[in-house]
């Protein structure tokens, strides 16, 4: 998949579920789970040992779900992702030693910023969507409005604390690509297996954006 398509699939989905799973065995049962609620995008986060398994169970299933991997703060990290087939990959941080496996491997990183400094860093390397990390605790909306005067070429992928209720101002904000968040697939309904709730959360939130 080439990296502007991946970018136009993310520009009209506007979604990335966020999601911890402690069970690989949970990753396709889950990605069925999305796509049924108009969910295209996942970002597995390495917060757990069954992250890399998680992300090569995706890629045998072939959903056609995008898949990518989050917390990612190591080569190791980076390396299993990649090999795992990961179509992209997501720090909460600025790591160049990371972005350049990425970019050698002709991935898209999306690195975690909060600031002008991270927001030059990234710049520097050609990284032009930045995710915007912890958004809320950060300034939020009022933080994205700000850097859009002296950055107006950046897009940023907002997560940390938004949910369904204020998903809509975000995605209204010029300078919004797509939000994240673990609101779409919660860690307490994976691990119980109730994706039907997961299913109608999504939809939920598919809902607002058809309604933008």
């Amino acid at each position: 998949m080439h990296m502007s398509d991946l970018v136009q699939d993310l520009k009209k989905s506007k979604l990335v579920a966020v999601v911890e799973i402690g069970d690989a065995g949970l990753a396709v049962p889950l990605a069925r789970a999305l796509l049924d609620g108009g969910v295209h995008f996942i970002e597995i986060t390495f917060r757990t040992e069954s992250a890399g398994d998680a992300l090569l169970a995706l890629k045998d299933a072939g959903t056609g779900l995008h898949y990518g991997a989050g917390t990612v703060r190591t080569k190791e990290q980076a390396a299993r992702a990649i090999k795992a087939g990961a179509e992209f990959l997501v720090a909460p941080g600025f790591n160049k030693d990371i972005i350049k496996i990425a970019i050698d491997a002709g991935i898209p990183f999306y690195p975690g910023v909060d600031s002008t400094l991270g927001i030059e860093a990234a710049v520097n390397m050609g990284i032009d969507t930045l995710k915007f990390f912890p958004a809320e605790e950060s300034g939020g909306i009022k933080w994205l409005k700000a850097v859009l005067g002296p950055y107006p070429e950046l897009k940023f992928i907002p997560t940390g604390g938004i949910s369904i209720t204020n998903m809509k101002e975000y995605l209204v904000t010029p300078n919004v690509l797509a939000i994240g968040g673990s609101f779409l697939a919660p860690k307490h309904l994976i691990k119980e297996k109730k994706f039907g709730e997961i299913t109608a959360a999504c939809q939920k939130a598919s809902g607002v954006v058809k309604s933008l």
